[in-house]
């Protein structure tokens, strides 16, 4: 208990919050050096997505998705996982991402697999887009922000989602698994700060959002929440 109260002072302010304006979120060029030069990320992502996927669908479950489905992942990274609903249900994708090296990535492979889509190289706050989504997702994004901001990336999911529509977000969990895997120093160079599910919880009241479904993969490490906007 004691070692997991030292790795949560790393991450939480002196108010027992679970971010700080104090800590800054990782920026683009952070991001472009991490999936240029990562041997262990370009080792560990294709492990994690086939794993991730299986989360995926149990999470997608209760949703209904289709050809006439359109999808926003933002933060895409290698756009893997749209790719994968995409490949499923027929959808519609639009994926978002501020780093040119990766979006570049996923658009290599859609092209790859010849699924058309639409890919913005925009910071997500910066979207001037007001269409509105079937289902607006996320993976391993919003837990970057901090302050504000945390909130922000929060409500933006649902500001972008259809009415009766969905979100999905899959973010790090607070909790002793989590705390275990920051142990390893490669972890360690993401700045991030994990979600506890309270907070999960009241951000999908505050934003008019009924959660549908929530799953804790990766031995409780990660955790996953389909909502509904009302």
């Amino acid at each position: 208990m004691k070692a997991r109260r030292a790795v949560c002072r790393e991450f939480e302010s002196p108010s027992g919050l679970h971010f700080s304006d104090i800590m800054k979120y990782m920026n683009k060029d952070e991001w472009a050096e991490i999936w240029a030069n990562s041997l262990l990320m370009k080792l560990s992502e294709p492990i994690y997505r086939l794993i991730s996927w299986k989360n995926y669908k149990k999470l997608l479950s209760p949703m209904i998705l289709s050809q006439s489905s359109h999808i926003l992942e933002l933060g895409c990274g290698p756009g893997k996982n749209s790719l994968k609903i995409c490949k499923k249900y027929g959808c519609k994708a639009t994926l978002v991402d501020n780093c040119k090296v990766i979006l570049d990535k996923a658009r290599k492979i859609f092209n790859k697999n010849n699924i058309k889509a639409n890919f913005i190289f925009k910071d997500v706050f910066a979207l001037k887009d007001r269409k509105k989504y079937d289902l607006v997702f996320s993976d391993g994004l919003a837990e970057h922000f901090s302050g504000f901001d945390r909130e922000k990336i929060l409500a933006l999911h649902a500001s972008l989602t259809k009415r009766n529509g969905h979100i999905l977000i899959l973010v790090p969990y607070s909790s002793k698994a989590y705390y275990i895997s920051r142990k390893f120093k490669w972890f360690k160079k993401f700045k991030e700060v994990p979600f506890s599910l309270e907070e999960l919880l009241n951000s999908c009241k505050k934003n008019n959002l009924k959660p549908v479904k929530i799953l804790k993969p990766f031995f409780g490490a990660w955790i996953g929440v389909l909502a509904q906007r009302l």
